[in-house]
């Protein structure tokens, strides 16, 4: 099913009223009013219901959206704005069909993790070999923001099974994401440390790419296609949750069920918890047990602090858990920044496609993280992550960029 086809609610939710002027991210650095919620809503009603043509400037200013629901979370109304963003997109490919790079790159390259390991390790080897230096500056300024692709991904090319030392306790799917795969292997192996430690055993099947780059591109049939398939996968597995350690997985993996007909889609997404959420719910004792480890001087203390991702914070109302983990952290002091839940400007592929503005988007974070004065900025979401990461290297900073887990892991006694 199509859920974008069926957006007039949203389009008549809206009543003009701007508050989405104060909190739009894009809006706040181009300051024109087609940018901001209010008139991408008017130009969405006129488009989808043909009062308007498709143009190049339609769909640029639809492209700058980040799709980060912070004027949704501020609307009086509830206007789902990044569903009407996204119905526009899916109309216009519907229309006009997807451009050649996005057909290779969604349905060539996503539907295949063959193919995706092999553009990495070709990434790999270009940025060992600086070709990023041959091609124009607005082409490799963005290649900056990537890390380096992992000599070795993540996942195995088979089903694995991670087993604690004791008996299991409990049993759950971890759901990597692609970032983590092939750029953050840290990241897998830190969740699988904590979660075996906490004693659980850890499956990580086959699976694929959780869709959100094609949907949020307006490409529906390859979303689609890849849910049906991470579906098929994870319902041979009989565990008790699905962990994410991406904070966009997590949501795109809550909106299956909206999407795929059936009961497995249903059974599943309700089973899908991020990392934090999941210590919080299974295994708050493990956490009171770290917690009664603290004795350390309050001047010898990491003092930490912690960016909410959008797709968590404000997709999901995931807030308290990842802070409830830190706290419990043995040698740390916990620090709240300002804005704690504002856009780092990452969105996955558009800090890529739109690196000014995004960076511009992201310097008001970067101001944020440096007030508070941390020694560690932890996060919940390999693209912010990378994004933050950047951002601090630009503002020379040396402020760390860690994944929740990474620093979990790191307080486990014996570490």
């Amino acid at each position: 099913m199509d859920k974008l086809k069926t957006i007039d609610l949203q389009l008549e939710k809206c009543s003009k009223c701007g508050t989405c002027r104060a909190h739009c991210p894009v809006f706040k650095v181009l300051k024109e009013e087609p940018y901001v919620a209010r008139g991408k809503v008017r130009l969405a009603r006129s488009y989808l219901k043909g009062e308007i043509t498709f143009s190049r400037r339609l769909a640029e200013v639809f492209e700058h959206c980040l799709l980060c629901k912070t004027c949704s979370a501020a609307c009086p109304n509830g206007v789902e704005v990044d569903a009407v963003v996204m119905a526009v997109r899916a109309a216009v490919v519907r229309e006009r069909g997807l451009p050649l790079w996005k057909r290779i790159a969604f349905r060539r390259i996503l539907l295949d993790n063959r193919k995706l390991t092999i553009l990495s390790r070709m990434l790999r080897l270009g940025r060992k070999l600086g070709m990023a230096k041959v091609f124009p500056s607005r082409l490799s300024r963005p290649e900056r923001l990537l890390p380096l692709p992992a000599a070795v991904p993540f996942r195995a090319t088979n089903r694995t099974v991670y087993s604690p030392s004791s008996t299991p306790r409990g049993r759950v799917a971890y759901f990597t994401g692609c970032m983590t795969h092939l750029f953050f292997p840290q990241v897998g192996r830190a969740v699988v440390k904590v979660l075996n430690s906490f004693g659980f055993e850890v499956i990580v099947p086959e699976q694929f790419c959780c869709g959100i780059p094609a949907l949020s591109h307006g490409d529906v049939e390859t979303f689609l296609e890849l849910a049906c398939k991470n579906i098929e996968s994870l319902s041979k597995e009989a565990v008790d949750y699905i962990v994410t350690d991406c904070a966009s997985c997590t949501s795109t993996w809550r909106l299956y069920s909206q999407w795929v007909e059936g009961e497995a889609a249903a059974a599943l997404s309700a089973r899908v918890l991020d990392f934090s959420s999941f210590l919080i719910r299974e295994a708050d004792d493990r956490l009171q047990h770290l917690a009664s480890l603290t004795g350390m001087a309050e001047e010898r203390l990491t003092v930490v602090t912690y960016h909410d991702p959008c797709h968590l914070r404000k997709a999901l109302g995931v807030m308290e858990p990842p802070r409830r983990v830190i706290k419990s952290l043995p040698g740390v002091r916990y620090v709240e920044m300002q804005e704690a839940d504002s856009c780092c400007g990452a969105a996955g592929s558009y800090c890529f496609l739109h690196y000014d503005m995004a960076r511009e988007v992201g310097k008001r974070k970067i101001a944020a993280v440096l007030a508070a004065e941390p020694c560690v900025l932890v996060t919940q979401c390999p693209s912010c992550m990378m994004q933050l990461k950047h951002g601090l290297e630009e503002a020379r900073s040396p402020v760390k960029v860690q994944h929740l887990a990474e620093l979990v892991a790191e307080a486990l006694p014996g570490f």
